[in-house]
């Protein structure tokens, strides 16, 4: 499973991609999950999902900067397979600014032409 923060136009969206395997999967066994702290409160980004191996979420706006992903796939029978990133996924969706203060030129040293 990847979990990669858009950037660009992108910004503020999450590519999430995954493979599940299993004989005896339904149509739609992929459910995903966000938590901003670990042993947080998990919240769902959506249920329900075709095993296709990706889904593009849209960030919350005041779900913070920092998320652990929690994907759980469930076959026909009820069994559950349980995957959580061991890290934070970080996202900085604020834009940087800079602004000129000053400019200033260095007074450069012209050699003397020597010749004729």
């Amino acid at each position: 499973m990847s979990v990669v923060p858009g950037i660009g136009r992108e910004a503020g969206i999450m590519h999430i991609t995954w493979a599940a395997n299993d004989k005896n999967l339904g149509t739609t066994p992929v459910d995903l999950y966000y938590t901003g702290k670990r042993g947080g409160q998990w919240e769902p980004i959506a249920r329900g999902l075709k095993n296709d191996g990706s889904y593009r979420w849209t960030l919350p706006r005041d779900a913070g900067s920092e998320f652990y992903i929690r994907m759980d796939v469930t076959d026909q029978a009820g069994n559950l397979t349980r995957c959580e990133s061991p890290k934070p996924v970080v996202v900085d969706l604020i834009k940087p600014k800079a602004k000129v203060l000053t400019i200033t030129a260095r007074a450069s040293r012209v050699a003397p032409t020597l010749g004729n």
